[in-house]
C-alpha cells in the first residue's frame, strides 16, 4: 500500500501527518488528505470498514491500520 501512496504521489499526507509543509496551501493539504484517505478506503475490505471508515486525516487512518495488522510476536 505504501509503494501505491508513492507511486500516486498520496504520501505525503501520511508521512507529515498534521504539520502542513509551508509551500502548499491549507486547502489543497486537505484535499490531499481526502484523497489519499479515499484511496487507502478503497483498499479495505468491507468487514474492517467500521474501524477506518469516518477517519479523513491519511495519516490517522494509516496508523489505525498499522497498529491493527501489526505483528504482535517479540522475536
Amino acid at each position: 500500500m505504501r509503494d501505491m501512496l508513492v507511486c500516486k504521489d498520496l504520501w505525503m499526507p501520511v508521512l507529515h501527518g498534521t504539520s502542513k509543509p509551508e509551500n502548499i496551501d491549507t486547502l489543497t493539504w486537505d484535499a490531499m488528505h481526502l484523497k489519499t484517505s479515499a484511496y487507502i478506503h478503497y483498499f479495505i475490505d468491507m468487514s474492517l470498514y467500521n474501524n477506518f471508515g469516518d477517519e479523513t486525516k491519511a495519516n490517522e487512518l494509516w496508523r489505525k491500520i498499522e497498529s491493527m495488522f501489526q505483528t504482535k510476536n517479540a522475536l
